[in-house]
């Protein structure tokens, strides 16, 4: 006997509906609108059902009770996940810019190993995680759009591979649903060496070992989530992320690189713009260059940098990266009809430089 979706009608009796699920199929249509509450040691999550069996079909009467209640790691949710809900890993510098933008339309979530009050004061919803604890991703909720900032933690005890490659693989095996997933990788992966400009079609064979992490990396969510968006960003630069340069010009420090080597870089509140346009515009299974107009020389960028602090020009000495190429952006801007604020450097560190940051 099939199974009729739905309540037991009140007042006058009606036919009943002819829409017919199994048992299972209910079941997994009500997950899918269910958030999960749970913590580290157990499933806080109560279901009843009842079976009323009428003339004609057996209706389910289908309640799902959530209690909201403080748990050792992590605090149960106990409303159900929209369409408007959205998951941030790696809610760092560009990530929570990204964040600040999605405040005012549905919940954000932000998985973290520690920075718990932080981020619920600026608004987002904490889940406590780790990419290398699969146990702990299980708190992860149903949402519409995933942004994966992750960087690597040079403190911590994984390898790059281990963050980049398993900590990523760790996540897509956790993910309920099939949400719309928007992955910042980085343009290390190309190998250019020559100063030419570079473009997606361009061949992606890094020399560098990051590089070829960095491609491992999309390979496996390539392999996992076809249709995920990839965003290949150049150097991220802003406020207070300018320190350690900062400080070697003012001290005069030597600059250990090839001084006529180009740079490519992106202010991050462009960064922040392109990643919120790719939720919206950009095409499934699609990789983009982010970058800004305009990539300088080194010797370019750091005099520029020199002049603005009022220190004298840098000098150099020979340094061991040998990446010389110009990242082409025109994919970025045709397909999300974006104009840069700050387009190249020069409009960039002027803003980074004089924009006060916390303490």
């Amino acid at each position: 006997m099939g199974i009729a979706a739905g309540l037991l009608p009140t007042g006058r009796r009606r036919r009943q509906p002819s829409f017919f699920l199994s048992l299972g199929e209910f079941d997994a249509i009500i997950r899918n609108f269910t958030t999960k509450a749970q913590s580290t040691q157990r499933r806080i999550t109560e279901k009843r059902i009842c079976i009323l069996c009428v003339p004609g079909a057996c209706v389910v009467k289908y309640e799902v009770h959530a209690r909201s209640v403080n748990v050792r790691r992590n605090q149960a949710v106990s409303t159900v996940s929209t369409n408007s809900d959205r998951l941030i890993v790696g809610c760092g510098y560009l990530g929570q810019r990204v964040a600040s933008k999605w405040q005012s339309s549905g919940r954000t979530f932000a998985l973290t190993r520690s920075r718990v009050d932080e981020l619920r004061a600026f608004g987002l919803t904490p889940i406590v995680g780790d990419v290398m604890d699969q146990q702990s991703l299980r708190a992860l909720p149903p949402v519409s759009t995933i942004v994966y900032a992750v960087g690597f933690d040079r403190s911590a005890d994984y390898s790059m591979r281990d963050v980049y490659v398993t900590g990523l693989r760790h996540v897509l095996e956790a993910l309920s649903g099939k949400p719309r997933i928007v992955y910042v990788s980085s343009t290390s992966v190309y190998g250019q060496t020559d100063g030419s400009w570079v473009d997606e079609t361009s061949a992606a064979e890094p020399s560098e070992e990051s590089g070829k992490i960095v491609l491992e990396a999309e390979a496996t969510l390539r392999s996992q989530r076809p249709e995920a968006i990839i965003l290949r960003f150049a150097g991220i630069y802003g406020p207070g992320r300018l320190l350690r340069r900062i400080t070697a010009i003012q001290s005069s420090e030597p600059i250990a690189a090839d001084p006529d080597r180009y740079l490519n870089l992106i202010h991050v509140d462009d960064g922040a713009a392109v990643l919120l346009a790719a939720a919206e515009k950009g095409r499934d299974g699609e990789t983009y260059n982010v970058a800004d107009d305009r990539p300088p020389t080194r010797r370019e960028f750091y005099t520029e940098l020199a002049r603005l602090l009022g220190a004298p020009p840098p000098t150099f000495v020979p340094g061991s990266d040998r990446a010389n190429r110009r990242i082409g952006n025109a994919r970025m801007k045709r397909e999300f009809s974006i104009a840069l604020r700050y387009p190249s450097f020069v409009e960039g560190l002027a803003q980074a430089v004089n924009t006060p940051t916390p303490d």
